[in-house]
């Protein structure tokens, strides 16, 4: 409950005349009695609650607040408070609902004795909780109003809350990988025995690409009901594209009706394969008509030549066309040639990293760099789409006299055939080299919290964040306690940055002994990301 001013606002007010006259007629008329506080007005002559079901509908309004004033809202919030007690024969789950009262009713639930330190949880108009046979749970009920009224009709039912709700999952055995983004679609179904108020589906998935692994994560709300839902979730990488292949899944399911919350979760894997799908509007700049003239540069066998850098250049290009040994799309060559290509070429006058970018561009542009493959075409050396925003760049380590060849073209998904593309080339940042070292020596402790830690160092500012991911699993009897933790680092570039993950599996507590641990560091720059994996068995002390 928020905390709200003191006094109500209307509690004292100046009544002028009518003030006046009430002090005449007490000059020769006693004053009534005051009424009476109810019987259940401090704890200690709390109604005791025999069974479940239980109807509560009591007048408050002459309920105090004294030496009691120990709810969520002490101190000047809580109203006309009463109490009640319940001492339940047999573990069971206890629901309240004080909806039906002509006030906000502050419900406060306190275990073993009704004082500050025996709170044990509270909520407006409706609590839900766990009871344990023989323990003696007081409940305090406030008006919480704030509207200087005091107390009202308190109608409440207290019932035996019937089972959190059971959410099931099912996880779709293929998934797509978008071609342009390399983000990854996983779908499935969920289901509620119950019709939820509010359900909805997370999705971590990591694929394995030789030594490395992909890191990635997304979430989908969805409706939840005894019929089971689709849904489906976009998982962007945390450390890279995802691509086609075999990666592993773990979902979870949470799901909440208007007293309790549950959640589920399942382990599972999905064949990655290439395919479209609508990705989020992100307002693309519409497609422009296309001009009958081509660009002098519209094929690769004629290449505006860069004699020196920097060079910038601004072209036309709703005339370009497609030339036949144009290079296939970045990231799905089976979809084709992009559209509307130009064409650059530079000669290295020393070795060292270059940067080819089309920021300023008013349409979705992708980029290639390459050198002459001597047949005609080109041999990509790297591409890109959708560097920032819709505008692309590659870095490259040129070498000296070499000659590389630069294609500017429209993205297949863009929805354009050109625009006024900006090509831009200069002398290119570092590239991002990084090192991880982890500690193979980690702690818990005595909440099963496991701590590992280690250090890091990247060459070159990382703009677009640098992460540490920690996978650690420890075998305890029959079962396995996994956990996941990302650690976000700052200071690049730089050496030796330490850090520390701390980790709690769902599943259980750490203890001492071995675990195993799949520790990932990635570091991105505006234009490329660096990343190394260490995987080790680490050694859990206290």
């Amino acid at each position: 409950m928020s905390a709200r001013s003191w006094p109500p606002r209307g509690l004292l007010r100046r009544r002028g005349g009518a003030l006046l006259a009430a002090l005449a007629l007490a000059a020769t008329a006693a004053a009534p009695a005051a009424a009476a506080a109810p019987g259940n007005d401090l704890p200690v002559a709390a109604t005791a609650i025999g069974s479940l079901p239980y109807t509560i509908d009591q007048d408050t309004t002459e309920a105090t607040v004294g030496g009691d004033d120990v709810g969520c809202g002490a101190g000047g919030l809580d109203l006309a408070t009463v109490w009640y007690t319940f001492t339940p024969d047999e573990d069971l789950r206890v629901e309240i609902d004080a909806r039906p009262s002509d006030y906000l009713v502050g419900i406060n639930l306190f275990a073993g004795s009704a004082d500050e330190a025996s709170r044990f949880d509270c909520n407006n108009d409706a609590l839900a909780f766990d009871a344990e046979a023989g323990t003696t749970y007081y409940l305090l009920f406030a008006d919480v109003n704030d509207d200087g009224v005091n107390g009202g009709s308190l109608r409440a039912d207290v019932r035996v809350a019937p089972p959190s709700l059971n959410v099931t999952l099912t996880l779709d055995a293929t998934a797509r990988v978008h071609p342009k983004t390399g983000q990854a679609l996983i779908t499935g179904t969920v289901a509620c025995d119950r019709q939820a108020d509010f359900a909805e589906v997370s999705v971590m998935l990591r694929l394995e690409t030789g030594r490395l692994f992909t890191i990635g994560a997304g979430a989908a709300s969805t409706a939840c009901g005894p019929s089971p839902s689709a849904w489906a979730a976009i998982v962007s990488g945390e450390n890279g594209r995802f691509v086609g292949g075999r990666g592993t899944v773990r979902l979870t399911g949470f799901a909440c009706d208007s007293l309790s919350c549950n959640e589920t979760t399942q382990a599972g894997s999905v064949q990655l394969r290439r395919g479209v799908f609508e990705l989020p509007t992100t307002g693309r700049v519409a497609p422009m008509p296309v001009q009958a003239e081509a660009p002098a540069n519209d094929d690769i066998g004629s290449p505006s030549t860069i004699s020196s850098i920097p060079f910038s250049d601004s072209l036309d290009t709703t005339g370009a066309t497609t030339g036949a040994t144009d290079p296939a799309y970045c990231f799905a060559p089976e979809l084709g040639s992009d559209p509307a290509s130009v064409w650059y070429a530079y000669t290295a006058s020393a070795s060292g990293p270059l940067l080819a970018t089309t920021f300023g561009s008013d349409y979705d542009t992708t980029l290639y760099v390459g050198a002459a493959d001597g047949a005609g075409g080109i041999t990509v050396l790297g591409c890109s789409d959708d560097t920032r925003s819709h505008e692309s760049a590659v870095r490259f380590d040129a070498v000296a006299g070499e000659t590389y060849l630069f294609a500017a073209s429209a993205s297949l998904f863009g929805g354009s055939v050109g625009g006024n593309l900006v090509f831009n080339l200069d002398v290119g940042p570092p590239a991002q080299a990084v090192e991880l070292k982890v500690d193979p020596t980690g702690s818990f402790d005595g909440y099963g919290i496991a701590t590992i830690r280690g250090t890091v160092s990247c060459a070159a500012p990382a703009p677009l964040g640098a992460v540490v991911i920690v996978e650690l699993m420890q075998r305890v009897g029959n079962g396995e306690l996994p956990a996941t933790a990302f650690v976000g680092i700052d200071g690049c570039p730089a050496a030796g940055i330490p850090f520390e993950a701390k980790l709690a599996s769902p599943y259980g507590k750490y203890r001492g002994g071995h675990a195993t641990a799949q520790v990932i560091f990635a570091a991105c720059s505006d234009f490329e990301c660096g990343n190394q994996t260490t995987d080790l068995t680490i050694r859990l002390r206290r």
